[in-house]
């Protein structure tokens, strides 16, 4: 981002207040241990209520790819996975306050920055599952690290680790090349300007074309609804509406590089629409502007001094209530206790070539968990989402069995989630009550049903 005005004034936390003086001079250390504290607690109280610990679809799309390379128990997997994912959130922090002070920001703005990010949900999730924006992350950083060296041979390399990252995920490198052509520190008519911007963007192009980007197979499919954007409002992702509030007041002091952040906020925005994973990039420019809105209005001068301290404080609490409440969904984020057993039920007692119809949230642990197909993956996600609400919403057997015949669905998970949002007074919730269909399981709000092809 651009340089900003030195803010260390006297006024800004009051006069010597050494215990914040000391947070912020140590701000990385108490952001890891935090981290640390949080994850801690969420996989605590998942265990004891009996949810694998490990949990989120990517988790569980990356669990399955990797084991088919590496021969070793599910469990080491598992924990190593997450512990290299822990590892490289833990390095981006340090990488992000590196760059920071590489841009001369002061610190009030690097701790706010960070801070916002740390505390954000989608950097909790993705630090706290197994994500590959870990490492996408973690290598747009060095990448943004080593382009502002004076260096020309070390600025030049800043493209491997874009490069890297167009191998797996295009999209994301391609948002990588367009932050680093709009922030590069030197002039745009050198050599090595001309070389990273051009080179990279014709490798990325080309590597779009002949690589599936990891995350197509993770989450296929289109936004639905405003609230997959804020945790607040429904999404286990996003970012929280109290950080949304505050990025407005960096909008209040408009400078002359603020056109360069929103251009990259429009582009995220748009992949956004398309991908609802990108929200780690949209939570990354609002912490953004959020922090500088704080200390903006926090450096000027207050009348009372005391009401300065106090709004400083209710930020603070603010921040604190919605990381815990986010902390307590987490808990009980896919997959939960009854789900992991209805999913084992199904491994043991189904036919192994069965197609399972359920939620398409729920296809990944079907795959992992049950070890059966799920009905959305049988083809491609446009040709089965409009099958998928058919038979979801089907009024009459005369318009579900054909359906379920035709794509030889024989298994029916049914989710807590499904009956909350198809309800059982119409389609196919409703029709299960068929003599064809035959209750296989049920616990809780949980159930597996069988659906005979005959009479």
């Amino acid at each position: 981002m651009a340089e900003t005005p030195h803010l260390l004034k006297n006024n800004f936390i009051g006069q010597g207040d050494r215990i914040v003086k000391h947070i912020i001079d140590y701000a990385q250390l108490y952001f890891i241990l935090f981290l640390t504290l949080i994850i801690g607690a969420v996989f605590l109280f998942r265990y004891l209520q009996g949810n694998p610990v490990i949990f989120g679809q990517e988790s569980y799309y990356l669990l399955s790819f990797f084991e088919q390379f590496f021969p070793v128990s599910s469990k080491v997997l598992r924990l190593g996975l997450f512990g290299l994912n822990f590892i490289i959130s833990m390095v981006s922090i340090v990488l992000g306050y590196s760059l920071t002070r590489k841009l001369k920001w002061d610190r009030y703005l690097q701790f706010f920055f960070m801070g916002f990010i740390v505390v954000s949900p989608a950097f909790m999730y993705i630090t706290s599952s197994i994500s590959h924006f870990s490492l996408t992350l973690c290598l747009l950083l060095v990448s943004l690290f080593l382009v502002q060296s004076q260096r020309e041979i070390v600025r030049l390399g800043a493209a491997l680790p874009l490069i890297a990252i167009a191998t797996f995920d295009a999209l994301s490198a391609f948002i990588g090349i367009l932050t680093l052509i709009l922030f590069y520190p030197y002039s745009r008519k050198e050599r090595t300007f001309m070389v990273l911007s051009g080179g990279l963007l014709v490798v990325t192009i080309v590597l779009w074309f002949i690589t599936t980007p990891l995350t197509q197979s993770i989450i296929p499919y289109p936004i639905k609804s405003v609230s997959q954007i804020s945790s607040d409002l429904g999404s286990y992702s996003g970012v929280s509406l109290f950080l949304l509030l505050l990025s407005f007041l960096g909008l209040l002091f408009w400078d002359k590089n603020y056109w360069k952040v929103l251009a990259i906020l429009l582009l995220v925005s748009l992949t956004f629409l398309f991908n609802p994973t990108f929200i780690i990039f949209i939570a990354i420019i609002v912490s953004y502007l959020a922090a500088r809105g704080v200390v903006m209005i926090f450096d000027r001068k207050w009348t009372l001094e005391a009401l300065k301290g106090f709004t400083l404080l209710l930020i603070g609490l603010g921040l604190l209530f919605s990381t815990l409440t986010y902390t307590q969904r987490l808990i009980e984020v896919s997959p939960t206790q009854e789900e992991y057993y209805a999913l084992t039920f199904i491994k043991a007692n189904t036919d192994e070539n069965a197609i399972v119809f359920t939620d398409p949230n729920q296809a990944v642990y079907v795959t992992y968990f049950a070890t059966r197909t799920p009905y959305v993956l049988t083809s491609t996600i446009q040709e089965k989402e409009a099958e998928y609400q058919a038979i979801t919403k089907a009024g009459y057997i005369g318009q579900l069995f054909p359906l379920l015949e035709q794509n030889s669905i024989s298994i029916i998970y049914i989710t807590p989630s499904m009956k909350e949002h198809l309800g059982s007074e119409q389609g196919i919730l409703f029709l299960l009550k068929n003599e064809r269909f035959k209750m296989l399981y049920s616990l809780d709000n949980t159930e597996v049903w069988l659906f005979s092809s005959s009479e």
